[in-house]
């Protein structure tokens, strides 16, 4: 197994990719019943169907591997960084500051009596400073507290990128009434719910110890939520037109529909 491809499944998950580097060097520290053990545990997290504590125990393992010293001469980002008197992270952390705060310049909000969501454009977090930015939604949640939606309190929901075209299809309509995502986190505790009533989808947003956070979002603001998530797989795969990539959803919608 490739230690890029073991990579690509924690990008895809949301989570902070360790340095492919030390995947390998992980990867090639198991003996063979350790390798089956963990190839199964990566199918099952790039597949979606992982147990509460694999990815945990995933990052664990790997961060136990000693990192191979760097031989290679630094990229050119690299000696921009050190030209400008940053690190290579301090830059790469400039670089993804600009382009999140231009990402979420374009969401939108959703305001109910007691609850509010603020739905974003994002990227998807990467230990890789020079990777090709892969992009998705943010999508918080908080309560009306003190006179105010108290946005410090708020519950944040990103979605992986298998996500986001199951939540594009759903949205245009394409897959069943009720959609779940769940296991995020930390502590894999995060669930997101949203159920097609018709007029207006109902809204739920919640982690362990704490009650969902319930917002219903009427029709116009599902057509800017499904906008945006239009924009994001539009970004990620700019060789495809309006046309092709509805028609994927449509299909998606049908599988996902039949299981």
């Amino acid at each position: 197994m490739h230690p890029r491809y073991v990579a690509q499944v924690l990008r895809d998950r949301g989570v902070q990719a360790p340095a492919v580097e030390q995947i390998g060097a992980y990867l090639r520290s198991l003996d063979p019943a350790s390798q089956n053990e963990t190839h199964e545990r990566i199918r099952k997290i790039a597949q979606g169907v992982d147990e509460r504590d694999d990815v945990a125990a995933l990052l664990e393992g790997i961060g136990s591997a000693a990192r191979p010293p760097a031989t290679q001469e630094p990229k050119s980002t690299d000696r921009a960084a050190v030209a400008t008197g940053q690190s290579t992270s301090q830059a790469a952390d400039t670089r993804n500051s600009q382009t999140t705060a231009l990402l979420r310049a374009h969401g939108m909000h959703v305001y109910a009596k007691s609850a509010a969501l603020k739905i974003e454009l994002d990227t998807l977090r990467t230990a890789d400073a020079d990777a090709t930015p892969r992009y998705t939604l943010q999508i918080e949640a908080t309560r009306w507290h003190d006179g105010r939606f108290a946005w410090e309190r708020k519950i944040p929901f990103q979605l992986t990128a298998r996500e986001l075209p199951v939540l594009a299809s759903f949205l245009l309509g394409f897959a069943g009434s009720t959609l779940v995502f769940s296991n995020h986190g930390p502590n894999t505790d995060k669930r997101l719910e949203i159920e097609d009533q018709g007029g207006k989808l109902y809204v739920k947003l919640s982690y362990a110890g704490r009650s969902p956070i319930p917002v219903p979002v009427e029709a116009p603001d599902v057509f800017a939520w499904g906008e945006l998530c239009l924009v994001a797989l539009r970004l990620n795969r700019s060789m495809l037109d309006g046309e092709a990539t509805v028609a994927l959803l449509r299909r998606l919608g049908k599988m996902i529909g039949s299981r």
